[in-house]
């Protein structure tokens, strides 16, 4: 089965075009299934700014925007609902409540950063 599960939105600031493109680009593919993963938010301290990753306030748009799509495309192509995320040990409850709040059906490890963004190093 053909099956993408790692495409991010203009949310983290380094993919362009919008998510019906991908869909579309997708299907034209023969994609069976394309997953939504963008960068996880993180609720950081007051004042930092990530460069890479969707802000905690868009979390809810994306979410909306991702399923709204899911049911535009049902007879064509299945879509999946995700989130990239690293595994800072302090956010982890946070991001069980954001995955439960917002449907949230799959994460994927991409540990960017030692010991966080916040405070870390790119690796």
């Amino acid at each position: 089965m053909k099956a993408n599960y790692h495409t991010h939105t203009v949310r983290c600031h380094h993919a362009v075009g919008d998510e019906r493109e991908y869909i579309e680009n997708a299907i034209a593919a023969g994609m069976k299934i394309l997953g939504f993963s963008d960068h996880s938010p993180w609720p950081f301290s007051a004042g930092y700014v990530s460069s890479m990753r969707m802000g905690a306030e868009e979390l809810e748009d994306y979410t909306l925007s991702v399923m709204g799509l899911r049911e535009k495309y049902k007879d064509k192509i299945r879509i999946r609902l995700g989130l990239e995320c690293e595994y800072f040990d302090g956010y982890i409850p946070w991001l069980c409540a954001a995955c439960e709040k917002y449907g949230i059906e799959y994460l994927l490890l991409g540990n960017h950063f030692t010991p966080d963004e916040e405070h870390g190093i790119y690796n």
